[in-house]
């Protein structure tokens, strides 16, 4: 979701100030990662649960960021934590599932789906997220529409 180059962030999230939250780390791999057109470089990919909500992320860092900056990265995993858990909570939200994809060109990019119910609890949707509607203030309004939505199709006619 968030990648990390050189100790500083170039993703969504990450910025000074933002609430952090605890998580838990999963586990992490060995990637290869499109920082930019022009560099493609080896990476870690560090996957995390937040711990009050259960959902599960990951990080894209740079080999340079993971060796040198676990601070940053601690940081970055904590905001996360914090997005996930405030994005979870948002009314009507079921589950979370992060993931990935490969674009026709075959770069990744991270997506989300999540499972969305109408107030009623009759009628359920899935979501796919993108990175750039991954923060809360981008995703709670998703949500609401899509809820909204829901609501409306079951209203008799």
């Amino acid at each position: 979701m968030v990648v990390i180059v050189d100790g500083g962030d170039e993703g969504g999230g990450g910025g000074g100030g933002e609430a952090t939250a605890a998580y838990t780390p999963l586990g992490s791999e060995p990637t290869l990662h499109a920082f930019s057109p022009d560099r493609i470089e080896d990476a870690q990919r560090i996957t995390y649960r937040a711990d009050l909500s259960g959902v599960v992320y990951s990080l894209t860092v740079s080999l340079e960021a993971f060796n040198n900056n676990p601070g940053v990265i601690a940081n970055v995993a904590g905001i996360w934590a914090n997005n996930w858990n405030e994005n979870f909570a948002v009314p009507g939200v079921t589950e979370i599932e992060d993931g990935q994809e490969v674009t026709t060109l075959g770069s990744i990019n991270d997506v989300v789906s999540v499972a969305v119910d109408s107030t009623s609890g009759n009628s359920t949707t899935i979501l796919t997220v993108r990175q750039r509607d991954m923060e809360p203030q981008f995703f709670a309004p998703l949500i609401q529409k899509s809820r909204a939505v829901l609501d409306a199709s079951e209203q008799p006619g």
